[in-house]
């Protein structure tokens, strides 16, 4: 119950950290209120601005995928997911040998031949665990002996009998049928851990999932424009969000977008975006999101 308690809230804390950042995310921003210019002053500062090659094409859908940096972070993630399970294979055997003995195994009866009381220190606290040393017979009568773990202080002495369950084919496998909560507890500190390990690429794709699909959505599908850039706002550590003009449909409309790179951007160059006026969807600069269009397929 401990373990579920904190993990319910490692849960609402990052959730609540995710809204707080999308909450600012969505503060208005100064640069994006600047008075957009005429629609002929528009058209005459793009009028030398051409599409890039891949964009050229009619062809939409257009194939799209994501740039080295986000694609090796994917990896990044998968690789910690799967040390986190290696680690856990490892150090917590219990997790998967015990369900594995009761499944497969035969029941017998054992005698507690030692006790020993293992102290744990914790960054918090001090704990106990039990360490039972136990002989019991094989299915040919040969007697075995077992090293088991149980919670703090169980009722066993030395010489008492306890029910196990043992593998034939495996002498190591064997597990106590009670063995006073140390595999609840173990089980426990594994969500809590797994949660945890989880909650990072949880959190990444909570905050960058909708601008992920949005950019994508527009690259595969949006229609390509010249734009005027406005004014480029810093963000801080490189980042930057930059507000612009383009002129669809016989508007002049504007847009925003954020990019990690971006500060050789100034106000009055002309860019491509990709936008598309008859949704929400905004629009974003080319050459700036973390997908880009795989130009050997639209060849």
């Amino acid at each position: 119950m401990a373990a579920f308690y904190i993990t319910a809230g490692i849960f609402l804390t990052s959730a609540a950290v995710v809204g707080l950042v999308m909450a600012l995310a969505r503060r208005p921003d100064d640069a994006a209120t600047l008075a957009a210019p005429g629609l002929e002053e528009l058209r005459r500062a793009t009028a030398s601005w051409a599409p890039e090659p891949e964009l050229a094409s009619a062809a939409i859908p257009r194939p799209v995928r994501l740039k080295p940096p986000f694609f090796r972070l994917g990896w990044l993630f998968a690789a910690l997911i799967a040390f986190f399970g290696l680690t856990t294979l490892l150090t917590a055997p219990t997790l998967y040998q015990r369900p594995f003995v009761f499944r497969k195994g035969l029941a017998a009866k054992g005698a507690v031949l030692n006790e020993v009381r293992v102290r744990h220190h914790s960054r918090h606290n001090t704990y106990f665990e039990t360490r039972l040393e136990i002989s019991y017979p094989d299915e040919s009568g040969n007697s075995r002996t077992m090293t088991a773990m149980a919670g703090d202080n169980p009722p066993l002495s030395v010489g008492q009998t306890v029910a196990l369950h043992f593998l034939p084919s495996g002498p190591r496998w064997a597990a106590l049928d009670d063995d006073f909560g140390y595999s609840a507890g173990k089980l426990g500190e594994f969500f809590v851990a797994a949660a945890t390990v989880l909650m990072i690429p949880a959190l990444v794709l909570m905050i960058a999932g909708p601008g992920l699909r949005r950019e994508r959505a527009l690259l595969r599908d949006g229609r390509a424009f010249g734009a005027r850039i406005a004014a480029v706002k810093p963000l801080g550590k490189g980042a930057v969000r930059i507000s612009f003009h383009y002129a669809a449909d016989g508007r002049v409309r504007s847009g925003t977008c954020s990019a990690g790179r971006g500060g050789n951007l100034r106000p009055g160059d002309v860019v491509t975006v990709l936008a598309d006026p008859e949704s929400s969807r905004g629009a974003t600069i080319y050459g700036l999101s973390s997908w880009k269009v795989d130009a050997e397929s639209v060849k």
